[in-house]
């Protein structure tokens, strides 16, 4: 049946796409003027309130509708149905038609736990696996800051699942850092983070140096000790920590011998 537009509230917190701009249904109203309206949008019946009906799924094709092509009426298809599965039809629908970024999926499934459904229900009803799920919502307890980044398509699902175990704040903006430097040059082997040993004893990579190097700095302020950080990063040349080294022992009263090896790589004028 056809409605005024007027009578539908289409509420951007309800849809797990969130806000559907006009300029990004352009194209779509374009095809809707010439072709009509070929799938009607799934509302269901409201009571107390200034509207009839409650937009459940079609939210894209309204936005062409109402707000680009100025239509008053629209084609809909009325569902009896709850708050629960009005939510379930919701994102099923989004995620059909048009690919949600992660964090939408995220949010979407937030939403359907608060309205009573389980992570492994949901797995099953949106036909996803668990760990499908589980990562989505490992997401949502990350930083705001990650999960912009999630959003943006620099995190896969293995990467947000190992940022979530890491217990310090620090050590994910660290990796997801690494992680997205890596992916705007282009490398197609991004490292996926694992879950830190704090008593293993191994050869460190750069990023755990430089990790290393920050967090001392933060905690001491500039040393010798991040100087050698960062000449086991590579950020230093082999002369710089010598002449550090130096500096250092002067400062307690030593004197400093430059090893000879060094000494003889070294210019003639040097006075090392």
């Amino acid at each position: 049946m056809e409605v005024k537009c007027s009578e539908i509230l289409a509420d951007p917190n309800f849809n797990s796409r969130g806000v559907i701009s006009p300029l990004d249904v352009i194209d779509l109203a374009k095809n809707i003027e010439e072709l009509g309206l070929l799938t009607p949008v799934w509302v269901r019946p409201i009571v107390n309130s200034d509207y009839k009906y409650s937009l459940v799924a079609g939210f894209r094709r309204f936005t062409a509708i109402s707000k680009v092509l100025k239509q008053e009426t629209i084609l809909i298809d009325i569902k009896h149905v709850d708050e629960k599965t009005a939510r379930l039809l919701n994102f099923v629908e989004n995620l059909q038609r048009t690919d949600l970024n992660i964090l939408q999926e995220a949010k979407a499934i937030e939403h359907l736990v608060e309205v009573g459904y389980t992570r492994a229900e949901i797995a099953r009803e949106v036909q996803k696996t668990v760990p499908w799920v589980e990562a989505r919502w490992a997401l949502l307890k990350l930083p705001e800051e990650i999960q912009k980044e999630a959003a943006a398509g620099f995190l896969t699902q293995d990467h947000i699942k190992s940022l979530a175990k890491m217990r310090s704040r620090e050590q994910q903006f660290e990796w997801t850092r690494v992680i997205k430097d890596k992916k705007l040059k282009g490398e197609r082997s991004v490292p996926i983070p694992k879950r830190q040993n704090i008593f293993s004893k191994k050869v460190r990579g750069r990023h755990e140096v430089n990790f290393m190097r920050e967090h001392i700095y933060d905690t001491l302020g500039p040393s010798f000790t991040t100087r050698v950080c960062a000449w086991v990063a590579g950020e230093i040349s082999d002369f710089d920590l010598y002449q550090d080294l130096k500096i250092e022992a002067e400062k307690i009263g030593k004197q400093y011998t430059i090893p000879t090896e060094v000494r003889e790589a070294l210019p003639d004028d040097d006075d090392f």
